[in-house]
């Protein structure tokens, strides 16, 4: 038997390149958030609140106020819950259900977090002469792209690849669109908005990078199927000796 000193397993390299991502991440969005947070921008923020209100319309309020209205927190946390408790299910693992809970838990903490220890000023003005204080982080926007980002995760293997793309850019217009609503209605200010992006995809990153090993094509395909194996025409039959 051979004497020489075995190697690290990949469970343990995988582990130290799940700690130097997080790092980094983390790093960097503390690095965008303390720059987006300063009064450095608060030229910026005039600016846009300055915009907003010489291009008020009622047709943009009456949209503005859907848009606010139909992006609640806790119902994209439930509609994430559901799609992950249905595919566990279809998939025979609990993996899918224990990620989702768990990246709405991290959300759910560094959100709280924020909102404890940050000063959260007053919005906009009912006149709309005086811009809205500052109040980061923002629930609904890194509320949407922890939801959008995780459940893209879950449909990469159930979904064929022309609409998992098409996901993957309604994601960040559904983000988008929350995000103006918010500077628009004078709840947030645009350097809290652009923020929060930076927190969301800074969390979701970290939560992509730990489900790495965890989440795979195979593991969330239906049981007894395939997701990588090419597909046959419908009404074909099988190869001979398959």
């Amino acid at each position: 038997m051979s004497n020489s000193p075995a190697r690290a397993g990949p469970g343990r390299a995988w582990r130290w390149r799940l700690i130097a991502v997080i790092t980094v991440v983390v790093l960097s969005a503390a690095a965008g958030i303390y720059l987006l947070r300063g009064d450095a921008l608060r030229g910026v923020d005039d600016l846009a609140w300055t915009v907003v209100v010489d291009r008020r319309r009622w047709w943009w309020d009456v949209l503005a106020e859907a848009v606010s209205e139909a992006t609640p927190s806790l119902g994209g946390g439930l509609a994430l819950i559901c799609l992950a408790t249905l595919t566990s299910w279809r998939s025979g693992r609990r993996t899918p259900l224990v990620l989702s809970c768990g990246a709405l838990g991290l959300l759910g903490a560094v959100v709280a977090a924020g909102k404890l220890l940050l000063h959260q000023g007053s919005v906009a003005g009912a006149d709309g002469t005086l811009p809205p204080d500052p109040r980061f982080p923002n629930g609904p926007v890194t509320t949407a792209i922890m939801v959008g980002g995780v459940a893209a995760l879950l449909l990469r293997s159930q979904l064929r690849p022309r609409l998992h793309r098409a996901f993957l850019v309604l994601v960040p217009a559904v983000v988008a669109a929350i995000s103006a609503s918010e500077v628009y209605l004078g709840q947030h200010r645009l350097t809290d908005i652009l923020a929060s992006w930076v927190l969301g995809v800074a969390l979701l990153v970290v939560v992509c990078a730990a489900a790495n090993t965890l989440i795979n094509p195979v593991s969330l395909s239906v049981r007894g199927q395939d997701p990588t194996a090419p597909r046959r025409p419908a009404g074909s039959r099988p190869p001979a000796g398959v």
